[in-house]
Parts: C-alpha cells; sequence; structure tokens
C-alpha cells in the first residue's frame, strides 16, 4: 500500500505540475475567453432591453447570436487596428444599452463606440474614459473641459441638436468625423511597434481559441482526475 501509494503520489504531483504548466500558457487566453464570455451575456441582456427587431423585443436566442457576432467582429478589429481587444468589447459592454435607446441598431452602437475608442486611443484618455466619452456625443452634453473626444473631433452640441430624433443621420455624421481616426490606427499596426503589440494580442486570442475549443472536454477531464486522485486517498485525507 505504501509503494503504491508513493507511485499515485508521484503521478499525481507529475499531472499536476503538467496541468499547472499547460494553465500558465493558456493564461492570457483563459482570461481573454472568461472576459468575453461575462461581456457576451452583458451585451445580450442589453440588447434584449432595448432593442427592437420587426417592431418586437428579441428573443435571448436572437440577442445572444448578436452578443457573439459583435464580440468576434471586436476581436478581429482589434487585431487590425492594435486594439486590446477587451478595451472594445468593454466599451461596447458600457455605452450598447444608451446607442441603443437612441435608436442606433446594435451594428450602428458598435461602430460609434470604435470611433470613439480610436480616437480615444490616439489621444492617449484611459480606456474607461470611453463610456463617458460616447455618453456625451449621445446625448449631447458636451462640454469645452471633459468631452476631449468630441473636441478632438470638432463636434459641438449643436451640430448633434440638428440630428436629434435621426438616428442614421447622427451615425452618419460620426463615422464621417471618426474615418481617418480609424484609419491611421490600421496603419499603426504596420509599424514595428504595432506589429509587436499585435503579437501579443494575436497569442491571447491563439490561446482564446484553444480554450474555447477545448473548454467542455477539458472540464469532464480535470472532474475525472480529481475524482481519481480522491479514490485513492484514506481517511486522513493522504494518497
Amino acid at each position: 500500500t505504501t509503494i503504491l501509494g508513493n507511485i499515485l503520489e508521484k503521478l499525481g504531483s507529475t499531472i499536476m505540475q503538467v496541468i499547472g504548466f499547460i494553465m500558465k500558457a493558456l493564461e492570457p487566453g483563459i482570461k481573454l475567453y472568461n472576459d468575453t464570455e461575462k461581456a457576451e451575456m452583458a451585451i445580450t441582456a442589453g440588447i434584449m432591453s432595448n432593442s427592437k427587431i420587426d417592431g418586437r423585443a428579441p428573443t435571448k436566442e436572437e440577442a445572444q447570436s448578436i452578443s457573439k457576432q459583435l464580440i468576434q467582429r471586436s476581436i478581429r478589429d482589434a487585431m487590425t487596428s492594435v486594439f486590446d481587444p477587451m478595451e472594445l468589447i468593454n466599451a461596447m459592454q458600457g455605452t450598447m444599452a444608451m446607442a441603443l435607446n437612441k435608436g442606433l441598431n446594435a451594428q450602428q452602437a458598435y461602430e460609434v463606440t470604435k470611433g470613439v475608442a480610436s480616437v480615444a486611443k490616439l489621444t492617449r484618455l484611459g480606456p474607461n474614459q470611453v463610456l463617458q466619452e460616447t455618453r456625451d456625443l449621445m446625448q449631447g452634453t458636451i462640454t469645452a473641459i471633459n468631452s476631449q473626444v468630441a473636441n478632438s473631433l470638432g463636434i459641438t452640441n449643436e451640430d448633434l441638436e440638428q440630428f436629434k430624433g435621426d438616428a442614421d443621420a447622427i451615425f452618419k455624421f460620426l463615422t464621417e468625423k471618426f474615418k481617418h481616426y480609424t484609419e491611421i490606427l490600421k496603419e499603426y499596426s504596420n509599424t514595428p511597434i504595432g506589429a509587436f503589440e499585435n503579437l501579443k494580442e494575436s497569442a491571447a486570442v491563439a490561446g482564446m481559441t484553444i480554450v474555447e475549443d477545448l473548454a467542455k472536454p477539458l472540464i469532464g477531464f480535470m472532474k475525472d482526475i480529481v475524482k481519481w486522485m480522491g479514490a485513492f486517498r484514506d481517511s486522513k485525507g493522504h494518497l
């Protein structure tokens, strides 16, 4: 029993070391996977509560499908413009309901959020400021002191007032203003520094894809390992 116990203890230790190595290697991907899963739920709830499809509230399945598409698009856009994917996703999570309430559809809301995030990144504003900057544009509460994105774009409350109640018109106006900033960010990804940043984000996205593909089988494997190791413990909790 002692010999078997020693063998099992060493085997268990080796297995845990291997699992630890795998978890460490996939750590950025695991974090991104976890963060996107939480964001998807929040965005889904926002779409269900604040948007319409053919005059009715969307079902959970419809809202979840839209949310998943927007998150996938956020990741793709991040990879071509040197965003941290979660900068776009967190910004969208915070601004989606507000933009939908102003009459924009989910795709338009995403484009506006990406535009604000692009200006914020190039003007070195913190990602946490994107929500306030978007709110200023959506609500027409621009100030000379606090609304740095609007001021950088030369947008005034008077500009926004002329589009009041016309979501498509304000969307067209804002995307035209954002255009140069989003184009510059794409060019930045081709610089040496931009390429290096893109490499780091690509590694995290690749890790997330692996985690996503392996999530269910990995959970089952972990549970089997725990059961197997537990089966060889004695009454004192030792192998």
